[in-house]
């Protein structure tokens, strides 16, 4: 028959019963004793209908171990970043309890206090995001028998305001150009500009990815780095970009091996200031960050947010205002699904005004101008839509 007692020092009921020809052991998760009582009536009905499945006795390091390792496919940085929340959690149940507890034991409580000392101060996106790495934790747990409930579950996360990323104007835009001329950096806005790739594609981004001839960029995974949902893209280049880009280079070799983007450093000296380039080496660190916030800064619109994303967003933005169709845009811009860019250009009628001009007229223009694809992209009917 399944009992319930209390423990020296711990507000919970415990529930005593016996299973397999052993007394055990469980937490309740509740402090109020009918509740706890039903609970163990429950239990003793499913052991008697054969419909129990008994929990793993482990230890939150034992459940540690093993959601390490069920997480060994994703990013370093992924795991980096839900190790350290994880970690702290389980040194907040130890400095209380003088020992690790056991998974089972870890009530909602336990989650409630933990969040409200550490993050009840932080922003509602920093107290989600922990909360959410705290849920899925406790997830492995419930699937691997360790636990029969997740403790994090019924814990309400907290509302949030999305922080628009506003796309640049036409005219914003040329100031930044200015702004960014006989500087480096300069490349990099330029091709954020007209092919939306992220900053850590374009730091990644590799000699053999563009093919100027075929009008195209491939955005691949490669060794060090992956793109973010993994999903391969090839994105389509506009004459007016390919014409722009070669100046980068003067004399392209068609061979060009390596990184496109390098560091770079400014020389500072009597007669003027200069930027070397250090050739053979990858972006690392916050430097293009740095940079353009610079850039922004002395063009006059810089505001505080993803700076290399608002040229994504720019990006996107000039195709939906062109008549682009939504499933396009989100497959040059790498996204998971169409429901992540109709949030994404949500706003976008209030920055950039919609362009009136027919398709036959748009027709005639790119012809006139030679903005179309290559080989790839060659008969699509949205060449001509490529930013300009």
């Amino acid at each position: 028959m399944a009992s319930i007692y209390k423990r020296k020092g711990r507000k919970n009921w415990y529930i005593a019963y016996f299973f397999g020809g052993k007394r055990r052991f469980k937490n309740s998760g509740t402090t109020e004793s009918k509740l706890a009582k039903q609970m163990a009536n429950e239990l003793e009905a499913d052991i008697s209908r054969g419909t129990h499945k008994e929990i793993k006795n482990a230890s939150t390091v034992e459940l540690y171990r093993e959601y390490l390792i069920d997480k060994r496919h994703r990013k370093a940085r992924t795991n980096k970043s839900e190790r350290w929340p994880i970690k702290a959690f389980l040194r907040f149940l130890k400095e209380r309890d003088s020992k690790f507890p056991r998974v089972s034991e870890v009530s909602k409580d336990d989650v409630r206090a933990f969040m409200k000392l550490r993050y009840d101060k932080k922003e509602a996106v920093t107290y989600n995001n922990i909360l959410g790495i705290i849920k899925r934790f406790f997830a492995k747990a419930v699937k691997i028998d360790m636990t029969a409930s997740n403790p994090a579950d019924d814990i309400e996360r907290r509302k949030q305001e999305d922080k628009e990323i506003k796309a640049f104007s036409d005219s914003e835009y040329r100031r930044i150009e200015r702004a960014s001329e006989g500087i480096p950096i300069y490349w990099m806005i330029l091709i954020g500009r007209y092919t939306g790739l992220r900053l850590s594609e374009m730091v990644n981004l590799e000699w053999e990815d563009v093919d100027l001839e075929g009008k195209v960029v491939h955005v691949r995974n490669k060794a060090g780095h992956t793109t973010k949902n993994y999903k391969k893209r090839v994105v389509p280049l506009c004459a007016e970009f390919i014409e722009k880009f070669r100046a980068y280079y003067p004399a392209l070799k068609e061979n060009q091996t390596g990184y496109v983007f390098h560091p770079f450093k400014c020389i500072k000296a009597k007669e003027g200031s200069h930027y070397k380039t250090m050739e053979g080496r990858k972006y690392a660190g916050p430097g293009p960050k740095n940079t353009i916030v610079k850039v922004l800064r002395d063009a006059g619109v810089y505001e505080p947010g993803k700076c290399f994303h608002r040229l994504r967003k720019s990006f996107a933005t000039s195709l939906k205002n062109k008549g682009v169709p939504i499933g396009i845009i989100s497959e040059w811009l790498g996204h998971s699904s169409i429901r992540i860019t109709e949030k994404y250009l949500a706003d976008v009628s209030a920055w950039h005004p919609a362009i009136e001009q027919t398709t036959l007229e748009r027709e005639e223009s790119s012809e006139k101008s030679g903005n179309t694809f290559g080989n790839t992209f060659g008969n699509t009917q949205y060449g001509h839509f490529l930013p300009v």
